[in-house]
């Protein structure tokens, strides 16, 4: 739309594989040029989300558990009243524009019930924006296996710049 980015400006790329149909997307928040210096609070409590998530991920939790999981480290951080839609979904076969497989997005959501099994593929987010301490999110495509959850997309979380 004609806007030139600048130092510091951040952009959120998210991406994604597909095989056969089967998506693996993969999401950071890079910034062009330097990072503000704030930015690496946000990376950090982000980076400690995203460990949580994957910590927390286990067959027969419930994805609330992994949300609530993912919220503790908010709360570590003083922002208890800090909430995300989610953090992550899952993911499968699916057509474009659409990696969840069909129209509604069954989320790892705030009290959810749905039942983690293995073999469930998953969109695993960690993001803090908005929240007065810099911004940052990260995405992974991870596998629930029989012994826990593994991470299937690039493993590098720290934060990306664009020169």
């Amino acid at each position: 739309r004609g806007d030139v980015f600048e130092n510091g400006d951040s952009v959120l790329l998210e991406i994604g594989a597909a095989y056969r149909k089967y998506q693996a997307p993969m999401g950071r928040l890079v910034y062009v040029g330097s990072a503000p210096v704030i930015a690496e609070e946000a990376a950090e409590l982000a980076i400690r989300g995203m460990q949580s998530i994957v910590n927390a991920i286990q067959p027969g939790v419930t994805v609330g558990h992994v949300y609530d999981a993912w919220h503790g480290i908010a709360e570590e951080a003083g922002l208890g009243d800090y909430h995300r839609h989610h953090c992550g979904y899952l993911v499968g076969i699916g057509f474009p524009p659409s990696w969840t497989g069909g129209s509604a997005v069954t989320g790892i959501r705030r009290s959810g019930d749905l039942v983690l099994r293995a073999g469930m593929a998953l969109h695993l987010h960690s993001w803090f924006t908005e929240t007065g301490r810099g911004d940052y999110f990260i995405s992974n495509t991870a596998l629930l296996t029989d012994t826990g959850c593994e991470i299937l997309t690039n493993r590098s979380p720290e934060t990306l710049q664009i020169r």
